[in-house]
């Protein structure tokens, strides 16, 4: 059995306690030992994405973008980078 490996933590300024495990081939963020996110699964990046789009009050030249990407260059599948971006052709 392969154990959880704490690599990093830190305390938020709202005091929480933010960590980041591997277990096996995959990482994996816990704040205060609830699971946040993982390599195994893309959902929360999408909800975390569309939240931050949100907070942009509707200002133009914002989206969210999904990209598949191998996490190292031995994985065996894609995990998918989420990010928020400017819109092709604004500010250029």
């Amino acid at each position: 059995m392969k154990p959880f490996v704490l690599l990093a933590q830190a305390r938020t300024s709202g005091g929480a306690e933010l960590t980041l495990h591997s277990h096996d081939t995959h990482f994996y963020l816990r704040v205060n030992r609830q699971p946040l996110m993982g390599t195994n699964a893309s959902e929360s990046e999408k909800v975390l994405a569309e939240l931050a789009c949100a907070r942009l009050g509707g200002k133009a030249g914002f989206r969210v973008e999904t990209v598949a990407a191998k996490a190292y260059p031995q994985a065996k599948r894609c995990t998918h980078t989420i990010f928020v971006a400017d819109a092709p052709g604004i500010g250029s």
